[in-house]
């Protein structure tokens, strides 16, 4: 796995952008995937596997929404909310309306606009990360654990497990303040990514 970029979150943690090809030149934006990783406390958290130089566009987007403080908790939020357990509650719904045969109306969700990362892993790796403004317009990452057989069958039966068994194992693995200045400085570091990239991609044309 080779690091493309190292993006710091503070003076411990930072955000590694990878990629499995080796030269330089024929990593573009749209087919080299480039999994984000989250490095902290001496561990390794893949956010996101399934992602191309593209995607750097909206990621940037989205924070510049935090600085901007365009992704605000909404009012019907308590202060002290945990987006994850709310969106796996979310999709539990989802999923026991369809089982009864009375599906929702929409599948749509007020927290879904303050979504900025999911890595939907193997067995129970699955993790989603969150990136938002709080009440005083603090910039909040939270990653957390995710129900992997929302949408999917588990592979095996020993990887079987219900909502209900997993949800006590359900956890924050992550979560802090992010600084505006590092939100900026972030957005500095995915331009000149994508820069690069798109230069790759135009000479390879």
């Amino acid at each position: 796995m080779k690091i493309l970029k190292s993006i710091d979150i503070n003076q411990q943690d930072c955000l590694q952008i990878t990629t499995e090809v080796d030269e330089d030149d024929v990593i573009n934006l749209y087919n080299t995937y480039l999994p984000f990783y989250l490095k902290y406390n001496q561990k390794s958290l893949c956010l996101r596997r399934v992602n191309v130089g593209y995607d750097l566009y909206y990621i940037a987007e989205h924070i510049q929404q935090c600085i901007d403080d365009q992704k605000m908790l909404r009012l019907v939020f308590a202060k002290s909310i945990d987006l994850g357990i709310l969106c796996n509650k979310h999709n539990q719904k989802i999923i026991l309306a369809e089982e009864a045969g009375k599906p929702l109306e929409t599948w749509s969700w007020l927290g879904s606009s303050l979504h900025f990362l999911e890595n939907k892993g193997a067995s129970f790796q699955s993790c989603e990360t969150w990136l938002y403004n709080d009440a005083d317009g603090q910039i909040v990452m939270q990653v957390n654990t995710v129900y992997p057989w929302f949408y999917k069958e588990a592979p095996s039966k020993d990887l079987e497990i219900s909502y209900d068994d997993w949800l006590p194992s359900y956890k924050i693995l992550y979560k802090t303040i992010i600084s505006k200045n590092v939100a900026q400085m972030w957005i500095k570091e995915l331009n000149d990514l994508y820069a690069t990239l798109e230069l790759n991609t135009l000479s390879t044309k």
